[in-house]
């Protein structure tokens, strides 16, 4: 079982990130945490072209290998409509999410066993207008505050869970919405071994969490945010043993910087 066990943290690892993109107007970190059983946790952070960037996140049913490949699978699929999308279009301007999340629940659906199923929540950043489009598939909020406007807001779709219902059932839920992001906001998002991680009592951190996010201060970066934020998760459960994977990530839009000539 603990060579299970590694080798399936290995395969989650080795499917995130190298390393994050340098995102023009912005700054991101991001960070997963793997439990004793590795949980399926995902994340992606990807240039699509010179003013698009792509962002995704998500968790999978079941423990150890078999959220491990049923993580693979979704990330490929993704990777592999992302780009067909890319190549059929030319421009990101017409971008679907709701197509991408449409084929994938379709996919897996009819090539994985019955039960099994994804949270994802995928999105579009456009750097140059700063429109950031999003859709959910049963996944939960990304949390938008700004400490300076106390701006705070829960960027959320209907979308059932990814893999479970047929095609039309599944694309009467779905919906694309999106946002102006303004100088100074924070956009984080998060799995639920975040908000479902609990203390000795059994209480839930979901309360405190939220609390926390609006506790960010101006001046720090994505990766002080997520820093915080995660210490928080830390003191919170500390002498409780990991409920689920962890995963954040924060991104951040720069404040404008007025040059005087």
């Amino acid at each position: 079982m603990n060579g299970e066990q590694e080798t399936a943290a290995s395969i989650q690892l080795k499917m995130l990130p190298e390393t994050l993109p340098n995102i023009t107007g912005y700054n991101v970190d991001a960070v997963l945490r793997i439990s004793e059983k590795a949980g399926g946790d995902f994340y992606d952070i990807v240039p699509l072209d010179d003013d698009h960037i792509f962002f995704m996140i998500g968790d999978t049913s079941g423990k150890e290998m078999t959220a491990v490949l049923y993580m693979n699978s979704t990330i490929s699929i993704v990777y592999a409509l992302m780009y067909k999308l890319r190549q059929n279009k030319g421009s990101f301007s017409s971008f679907s999410l709701i197509h991408i999340l449409e084929i994938l629940n379709n996919i897996l659906r009819i090539k994985t066993g019955r039960g099994h199923f994804v949270t994802i929540f995928i999105a579009v950043l456009n750097t140059k207008t700063h429109q950031f489009t999003y859709a959910t598939s049963g996944h939960n909020p990304v949390i938008l505050y700004n400490p300076e406007t106390t701006r705070y807001k829960e960027l959320k779709t209907n979308g059932q869970l990814c893999g479970i219902v047929k095609t039309e059932l599944y694309k009467k839920t779905l919906e694309e919405k999106t946002e102006y992001i303004e100088p100074g906001d924070y956009l984080i998002f998060y799995t639920n071994g975040i908000t479902e991680a609990h203390n000795r009592g059994k209480e839930l951190y979901k309360k405190q969490f939220y609390d926390n996010i609006e506790h960010i201060q101006s001046n720090m970066s994505a990766g002080d945010a997520v820093s915080f934020l995660l210490k928080g998760v830390e003191d919170f459960t500390r002498g409780s043993p990991p409920y689920d994977d962890i995963t954040l990530i924060c991104l951040k839009r720069n404040k404008k910087e007025w040059i005087m000539k």
